[in-house]
């Protein structure tokens, strides 16, 4: 693999890490124990998945990967409410997160349901305050961000997740679980691409070709980590296993060749969105293959060589 890319995501690694530390200092909960247990979710050893492919993307489009770093932080908090939100007794009800005990386990359930609105609200406080950007970027990213979460992202995601409509057929099944996928995972993805590519000023229709490619590529991203979770155990992921043993899932209605072929079929039709600006042979797509193998192998670090962090797969 390229010598670049591992350069590359050694220093953004660490760079994003001492970002949302940064970012965690200016929180200020008037001595309640909010902060630390926002901080909980928000600074534990983490691939930052997302926040890295938000940084590559700003990389291949010529953006300053500090004006990047904005939406990168902005997601990366979303992203551990989203697990927080996800983890509780009232939704997934799981045990650990990341190799930790989950948020509600440490600080009580209704802390925890405190720590991800707070996480959430800083999310759009880091977005609003940015120096970097202009004004029509910090409103435009703050409506990204908004609708990533919102009705037709992760809320909704989570409420069909939990109580999936009844389906008459093997298609609307494939369906719903794709548009579950879509919602909880493929979002993030596509606002940190379509995120990204607005601050590059691109053109409306190249716009919305990096928010496609961005959804696709996290189709893949989850349809790969439900393979994984059919055959790896708690040890391996850092998180419970086995969640879905009630729901429809892309394996149990084609089997695991057929899924994988699916997953193979979404990173085809991501990087056909973008060939000029992101070809596959690129840095993003050997960032992509790089996550691939990092999954399917069990091996918990993006980098060759480096410390490995606890896993971070699942929706959300």
């Amino acid at each position: 693999m390229s010598t670049s890319l591992d350069l590359k995501l050694h220093a953004w690694q660490s760079a994003v890490d001492e970002a949302l530390a940064h970012a965690m200092q200016s929180v200020d909960a008037h001595d309640t124990r909010l902060p630390e247990a926002m901080g909980y979710s928000l600074l534990g050893p983490a691939k930052r998945v997302r926040a890295l492919f938000t940084l590559l993307v700003a990389d291949t489009l010529g953006v300053a990967s500090e004006r990047a770093m904005v939406l990168a932080v902005a997601i990366e908090m979303v992203h551990a409410s989203s697990l927080v939100f996800d983890d509780l007794p009232s939704m997934d009800d799981a045990k650990l997160r990341r190799g930790r005990d989950t948020n509600h386990r440490v600080y009580g359930e209704a802390t925890a349901v405190l720590a991800g609105v707070g996480l959430m609200n800083e999310a759009f406080a880091h977005i609003a305050k940015a120096p970097g950007l202009t004004a029509p970027e910090r409103n435009s990213l703050t409506g990204q961000l908004a609708h990533a979460i919102g009705t037709d992202g992760l809320v909704a995601g989570q409420e069909q997740d939990l109580h999936p409509r009844k389906t008459t057929s093997q298609q609307e099944a494939l369906t719903h679980i794709e548009t579950v996928h879509r919602r909880k995972t493929g979002i993030l993805f596509a606002l940190a691409a379509g995120g990204t590519a607005s601050l590059a000023d691109l053109q409306k229709v190249e716009h919305e070709a990096f928010v496609t490619f961005g959804m696709n590529l996290g189709l893949a991203f989850q349809t790969y980590d439900d393979l994984l979770d059919e055959r790896a155990d708690t040890a391996l992921l850092g998180k419970d296993t086995g969640q879905d043993t009630t729901q429809p899932t892309f394996i149990k209605l084609l089997g695991v060749e057929a899924t994988q072929q699916r997953a193979r079929a979404y990173l085809e039709a991501a990087f056909a969105q973008v060939p000029a600006h992101m070809p596959r042979d690129g840095l993003v797509g050997q960032f992509v293959d790089r996550l691939i193998e990092t999954m399917l192998s069990g091996r918990q670090s993006l980098t060759t060589g480096a410390a490995a962090p606890s896993a971070d797969h699942g929706h959300g």
